[in-house]
C-alpha cells in the first residue's frame, strides 16, 4: 500500500515459482471519507480495528466465495497472515469487484 493508489499494487504470487506473477489495481478503506471520493488516495491511512472503514496492511489469503452487491456481484473473504490484519475476517474484509 506504499504504492500511490493509480499503480498496480495488488499482486498475485506464485509460492511454486516463488515470483509475483500478476499486478492489478487495487483500491483501499475509505475512514471517515465517503465512499465515492478520492480524499484519501495521496495519504491513506490503515487500521486493523473494527468499523474503521480502513484496510489493514499485511498479507491475505483468499476464502470462501460468496455474492456481492458490487460489480459483476462475486466477492471473496479475505484472511488476514499478519499481526496487522489478523482481524480481516472478523472485520468482513473482502475481495471484489468495485
Amino acid at each position: 500500500m506504499s504504492l500511490h493508489s493509480g499503480l498496480k499494487r495488488f499482486f498475485i504470487y506464485d509460492f511454486k515459482k516463488n515470483e509475483i506473477s500478476q499486478k492489478y489495481l487495487v483500491g483501499h478503506g475509505c475512514g471517515d471519507n465517503s465512499w465515492s471520493s478520492d480524499d484519501s488516495k495521496k495519504i491513506p491511512t490503515f487500521s486493523n480495528e473494527d468499523n474503521s472503514y480502513l484496510s489493514s496492511l499485511g498479507k491475505y489469503k483468499l476464502g470462501e466465495r460468496g455474492y456481492s452487491n458490487w460489480g459483476i456481484n462475486v466477492k471473496y473473504l479475505m484472511h488476514g497472515l499478519e499481526g496487522t490484519n489478523n482481524n480481516a475476517l472478523k472485520r468482513i474484509i473482502v475481495f471484489h469487484s468495485w
